[in-house]
């Protein structure tokens, strides 16, 4: 079994293992002025299908998502950090568990800090 697990670091530290932190890498999404289904995108999660395409759309995606799927494989778990767990890591950590899922492996995702409150910067 794999576990992937995406968290926020402004909501608590890291997990324990081995960690892929995002917030050097990507944009963070709540800060864009864009809006889905009339809503800020911030207010939404990587659950949302417009949220994870936006995030999946940034050019360093898939490098990321390839780095996640060998980590897991690597070490059996991984965890995948940005600022709040809601967007980036959440929708990258997905993807991944989906790649690895199709390969055959047994994964289980979970989103440590998705259900938290939008961090306001």
């Amino acid at each position: 079994m794999i576990t992937i697990t995406s968290f926020g670091y402004l909501h608590a530290t890291p997990p324990r293992g081995h960690v892929i932190d995002l917030r050097e890498r990507m944009k963070d999404p709540a800060a864009a002025a864009v809006r889905i289904d009339g809503r800020p995108l911030r207010e939404l999660t990587a659950e949302h299908p417009a949220v994870a395409r936006y995030v999946l759309a940034h050019p360093e995606a898939p490098a990321i998502r390839a780095e996640i799927v060998a980590a897991a494989r690597a070490h059996g778990a991984v965890a995948v950090g940005c600022a709040g767990g809601r967007h980036r890591s959440a929708a990258l950590a997905a993807a991944a568990a989906e790649d690895l899922r199709r390969a055959g492996h047994r994964v289980r995702l979970e989103h440590r800090d998705i259900t938290k409150p939008v961090i306001r910067h």
